[in-house]
């Protein structure tokens, strides 16, 4: 089971309670001594109930939970207990009154145990634990660590810090990023990009690019002044791409799509500096498997490890995968591409909503989503949702408008066909998890999920038990949970 408090997943110990050796059919509280909530009593609707069963208990069995609680976390030598934090303090709480230490007006979701968190529109970073390890002292910083670092900006210029909040490039350029190939920090000020060492000191190229592209085994695409070069970490030129008009500043396998003066786009190796194809394509667009080349208003895909444009140019959109790619035929409709069979072999669809490298979320003629897998097989058909994600650790957001609530609208000037969208959680059969009861929700890969009730965000977990009520109002969102469960 996840526990309800610490979000981790721990093992059903106990067949029976071993406080009231009653059978136990749900462990409403978390059994694993490790836990930081393990065998507080829980307060249940007036009464004091086993933190095991849920059954309340009497009073000589509450004092021998008491004293196994204390015996616990004096045995435990990473007991999380700190006398120094008073009940106002507390992170986690078993009462109907969940808190954080602080209230906030935005939570983000959780990255790597790290959520972004808004207050007063300052932002900051909290735990899993509920703890704000980042104050609420930013005006902006990123939605998550990159490789240990996280970008910040502080009287509108940008630094980077690192986990602990430890500056580690000062805020006093336009933008500030890192690139792990070449193990350094791109910075940018008044226009113009360079690139500054790990110790966020040391100056390896002056800001005198126009623009720099991502590094791959050590080199990027530079311009400056309309002129295009392969540049090293040094910023040292390797090719100058004199004949090219135009570079996409992305490279892909060591190429790189160009164009030369007619307006033309091929593809140039710059490890060889020798065109892989002909200056024979209206537009090129890298993608994370293959490059989008188009003809005539016609899309195909071209892949550079075989040398072979596994798509023809004789489709309206294409969106590829490293199985097969979805394809937008010339009837508007979009199908399966299979790569081997060199044909559209599987579905129909009106459109599409997401795809990774094993589903694709897909719409119905009426507007439905639904999810299938590369192969064509329906998952969760088209019937109920609006929006269905593709899975994440093994949960699926969706999305299901209330028609019913909207149309009382649907004549009104200010009319927002969102403002009655709710969202929810499936599991990877399709059976519902979470209710859709929220107005926004996001995955974490940790057992959390961040939602938002009633304009309110708060923290719950993938059984829909609270964690972190921040400003919701909990008596309002435990009413909303009965009546979806009532209605299930």
């Amino acid at each position: 089971m996840i526990c309800p408090h610490c979000g981790k997943e721990h093992p059903d110990n106990y067949k029976f309670c071993p406080f009231t050796n009653k059978q136990i059919m749900k462990q409403v509280s978390c059994s694993n001594e490790n836990c930081s909530e393990y065998r507080k009593p829980l307060f249940l609707d007036g009464a004091i109930c086993c933190p095991i069963c849920g059954s309340a208990l009497s009073g000589e069995e509450v004092k021998n939970i008491d004293s196994s609680v204390n015996k616990q976390q004096t045995d435990m030598p990473n007991s999380t207990s700190n006398s120094n934090l008073s009940s106002e303090d507390t992170t986690f709480s078993n009462s109907k009154n969940h808190k954080l230490q602080h209230s906030y007006d935005e939570i983000y979701e959780f990255y790597d145990g790290l959520a972004r968190v808004q207050r007063n529109g300052m932002y900051g970073f909290i735990n899993e634990s509920g703890e704000e390890v980042i104050p609420c002292k930013y005006e902006y910083l990123s939605i998550f660590f990159s490789n240990e670092y996280c970008e910040v900006t502080k009287d509108d210029l940008s630094g980077l810090i690192d986990k602990t909040g430890q500056i580690i490039v000062p805020c006093k350029y336009d933008a500030v990023d890192y690139d792990e190939d070449i193990d350094a920090f791109f910075i940018r000020k008044n226009n113009k990009s360079g690139i500054i060492d790990k110790d966020g000191v040391t100056i390896l190229v002056p800001c005198k690019w126009d623009q720099i592209s991502w590094y791959e085994n050590g080199k990027a695409i530079a311009r400056k002044n309309g002129l295009f070069m392969v540049i090293n970490k040094y910023g040292e030129t390797l090719i100058n791409l004199s004949d090219i008009y135009d570079v996409d500043l992305g490279i892909s396998d060591g190429v790189v799509p160009v164009k030369n003066g007619s307006g033309k786009w091929g593809l140039l190796d710059i490890n060889e500096n020798k065109l892989v194809t002909d200056f024979m394509y209206d537009s090129i667009k890298s993608r994370e498997f293959g490059f989008i080349v188009e003809m005539n208003g016609n899309y195909g895909l071209y892949h550079v490890q075989s040398s072979t444009l596994l798509i023809p140019c004789r489709y309206k959109k294409i969106s590829p995968s490293c199985r097969a790619a979805f394809v937008q035929r010339p009837d508007g409709y979009w199908s399966i591409y299979n790569y081997e069979q060199k044909n559209c072999s599987q579905g129909i669809y009106k459109d599409f909503h997401k795809i990774d490298n094993d589903y694709i979320s897909v719409y119905d003629g009426d507007g439905y989503c639904g999810l299938i897998d590369w192969d064509g097989n329906i998952i969760i058909k088209p019937k109920k949702y609006k929006i269905i994600d593709v899975p994440q650790n093994g949960l699926i957001r969706v999305c299901y408008h209330d028609d019913e609530l909207a149309s009382c609208y649907d004549c009104e000037d200010d009319f927002d066909p969102d403002d009655y969208d709710y969202w929810g959680l499936l599991d990877i059969t399709g059976k519902e998890i979470i209710p859709c009861m929220y107005e926004s929700l996001s995955i974490s890969g940790n057992g959390l999920v961040v939602a938002k009730f009633n304009g309110n965000y708060c923290v719950i977990n993938t059984n829909n038990d609270m964690v972190f009520a921040n400003t919701v109002d909990i008596n309002e969102w435990e009413e909303e949970k009965s009546y979806h469960s009532y209605n299930e």
